[in-house]
């Protein structure tokens, strides 16, 4: 009887004594104990408010779970994520895989080099521009979260399904149906990887899927919070307008990428925006490699919430930055290496 009751307490108690190197990073007490802190804040919809919360009291570095630890320290961001860094993403990734992987949820170096060479064409100044005009804390849980009995995940699958359906079946008609049009899914069927070969029916509708996601939630999403701080900031927008009025002669035309590429208070609008405002506001993963001082497994991410407002200036309602100057070059270099967080394997 003894041996039973002392069973379930050494499979528990084995890799929590396994991760003694974390014991002095602070935490919630239930954060450093269990999955189940960071999972009831995501349940409520609150996570980045309760880890931002969190580091406020308890400093830059924050143990959220047992094994992840966040990081709000803008000068950890190129260790995490760069180049040759180490860091592979984490099985947070594994929630997101649909139909097959992609470029964004492959978690393997060599298949994802694969993959980005293959699309890499897709998202160069040339190809955008020639269809400018067309404009997890808990993944294991994902094979069950249709039958959980709470619509915060069933209707989550469902949504991943209907939008996994809507790729599938652009797709399958461009397929059967070839056209002219030139856009992202036309860039996407023409790829090759470094042996000439094509994407299979799986893998692009993987990748197409992973655009419908990627590229419509955070251009939207910031399109947004543009638009809102600048409503919110009256005076930006008099200096605003007229520099875009200057540059686009035709109130009535779309315009291109070249007539706006280079105006330096829309550039500056934009890059405030940005740093005030997170498309994403969770820190995207990555495992750490094994250390004497890192047990194996161990994940870590910053903070992008808790990041922001020590890029540059604190932000205010009312107060978007352009009229202060431009965003320090630094800062928005480690803003602008999120870009790179949803492709870069490391």
């Amino acid at each position: 009887m003894f041996f039973l009751l002392l069973l379930p307490l050494t499979f528990y108690l084995v890799p929590l004594l396994s991760r003694l190197p974390l014991l002095l990073i602070p935490g919630p007490l239930l954060a450093k104990l269990s999955n189940l802190w960071l999972m009831y804040q995501c349940r409520r919809g609150k996570r980045y408010l309760a880890v931002h919360s969190a580091h406020q009291t308890y400093g830059k570095v924050l143990r959220i779970a047992p094994n992840h630890i966040s990081i709000a320290d803008a000068s950890a961001i190129p260790v995490i994520y760069g180049h040759g860094k180490g860091l592979l993403k984490a099985d947070y990734y594994d929630a997101f895989v649909s139909i097959t992987r992609g470029l964004f949820n492959t978690r393997d170096r060599a298949e994802h080099t694969r993959k980005r060479k293959a699309v890499a064409h897709t998202f160069s100044a040339k190809a955008i521009g020639q269809f400018e005009r067309t404009l997890g804390c808990l993944p294991q849980l994902k094979p069950y979260a249709a039958y959980l009995p709470d619509p915060f995940f069933t209707n989550g699958i469902r949504a991943i399904n209907s939008l996994a359906g809507i790729a599938i079946a652009r797709v399958n008609d461009r397929l059967s149906h070839p056209s002219p049009r030139v856009d992202l899914l036309s860039h996407l069927i023409a790829s090759r990887d470094e042996a000439g070969n094509p994407l299979g029916r799986a893998e692009l509708t993987a990748e197409a899927l992973t655009q419908l996601i990627a590229g419509s939630d955070t251009t939207s999403n910031t399109s947004c919070a543009l638009l809102y701080h600048c409503l919110a900031t009256p005076h930006v927008i008099p200096k605003l307008v007229a520099e875009l009025d200057a540059a686009i002669p035709d109130i009535d035309a779309v315009p291109s990428f070249a007539q706006v590429r280079d105006l330096p208070y829309l550039d500056a609008v934009i890059k405030e925006t940005m740093r005030i405002h997170s498309t994403s506001s969770l820190g995207l993963p990555r495992v750490v490699p094994p250390a004497p001082a890192s047990p194996s497994s161990t994940t870590t991410s910053p903070r992008h919430r808790a990041l922001r407002p020590r890029l540059h200036h604190p932000p205010q309602q009312g107060n978007l930055g352009p009229r202060r100057g431009r965003v320090p070059p630094r800062a928005m270099g480690e803003r602008e290496r999120g870009a790179e967080e949803c492709v870069h394997p490391v």
